[in-house]
């Protein structure tokens, strides 16, 4: 009875979080700043995406999981250049959208309900930042 419990608590969260994981490459070429714009045009659709849909607490940190993971690489890469505010700006917005894992689902739920009533804002705000 035990062996069957495991692979139906794993079916049952993967119905939870099931998605097609969006496959995002870091840039390895090119300026930093061109580097942070050649993230975020692979982003900005996903971002947009998920945005449109309700997503469950679970959902939205399954969605988040490999944007935020390919935006933390860029940002230890671009650690001592000019581009580190830029990936900070994005990352908050992302944080706060799809939710951090160590916050408690109430105040995942409170920022991301927050950060979507101010999301057309928000993504005006980063995208101006993003193209100085």
């Amino acid at each position: 009875m035990r062996a069957v419990r495991f692979p139906l608590l794993l079916a049952c969260l993967a119905g939870l979080t099931g998605f097609d994981a969006p496959t995002l490459r870091v840039p390895g070429d090119g300026q930093p700043a061109e580097r942070v714009l050649a993230l975020w045009e692979q982003t900005r659709p996903i971002l947009l995406a998920d945005a449109g849909q309700p997503l469950s607490d679970a959902q939205a940190l399954a969605h988040g999981a490999p944007v935020l993971d390919a935006w933390t690489r860029l940002e230890a890469q671009l650690a001592a250049s000019d581009a580190s505010g830029e990936t900070h700006a994005v990352m908050k917005l992302l944080n706060d959208f799809y939710g951090r894992p160590q916050s408690t689902p109430q105040r995942r739920l409170a920022i991301r309900n927050r950060t979507r009533a101010e999301f057309a804002q928000r993504l005006q705000n980063v995208e101006q930042r993003l193209r100085r």
